[in-house]
């Protein structure tokens, strides 16, 4: 599972994609377990993350489903993401409950990543539906989360996220500043740096300038 994760993070989709499944299998060949239920999870992020909604919503539940024999907050805020964000990004208003909930479970238990991702989530939900006031909000609270907590290609994802925002507000010059300087880091991922490279395209696209 962490093969899966680390494969992501360097944007080698299909070798993810390959090591949730061998994850799974080799979970489901003993005992039902907590790493199971976590096997269940990350398929359904994965999934999520592909714009394949039903498919994450149904991993998600199954995970969600096995988490009430383990009692386990990590699974519970993990797969609760997954499943909202799913839903939020199909235009379902419910998937608010879901994210809401996982950030409380975070915050709660201490889960930094997992509160990393409710605010990097919510917030790509927020711009990407023009809901921008809350956006602007969320965006605030999740670089000040990150920073204090030493998440830095989270925190560089949301500042990505923060660029399209100034985008949709028609703020050109900001949205390239920002973009400019996370494409300049030298200790961040492609994907970490994708948000950001992409509004640097637009904006330079709008303004006439390369």
């Amino acid at each position: 599972r962490w093969l899966s994760r680390l494969y992501w993070y360097q944007g080698l989709s299909e070798k993810a994609e390959f090591y949730a499944n061998e994850a799974i299998a080799i979970f489901e060949s003993i005992p039902a377990s907590s790493e199971l239920a976590m096997a269940y999870s990350l398929r359904s992020q994965l999934d999520m993350l592909n714009d394949r909604t039903s498919l994450a919503v149904m991993w998600g539940e199954k995970a969600l489903a096995l988490e009430r024999s383990f009692d386990s907050p990590a699974l519970r805020a993990h797969a609760l993401n997954n499943i909202g964000t799913a839903l939020l990004l199909r235009g379902d208003q419910e998937g608010e409950h879901q994210l809401k909930e996982s950030l409380a479970i975070s915050l709660q238990h201490g889960l930094h990543e997992d509160a990393a991702r409710v605010y990097t989530n919510y917030s790509d939900y927020c711009v990407r539906f023009k809901k921008l006031d809350l956006a602007e909000t969320l965006i605030a609270q999740g670089i000040n989360y990150d920073v204090a907590h030493d998440l830095d290609s989270w925190t560089f994802y949301l500042v990505g996220i923060q660029a399209q925002l100034r985008l949709e507000q028609g703020r050109l010059i900001d949205a390239e500043t920002i973009a400019s300087g996370v494409q300049k880091l030298h200790n961040q991922t492609l994907l970490m740096k994708l948000p950001a490279l992409t509004v640097l395209a637009r904006a330079r696209s709008r303004m006439g300038t390369q």
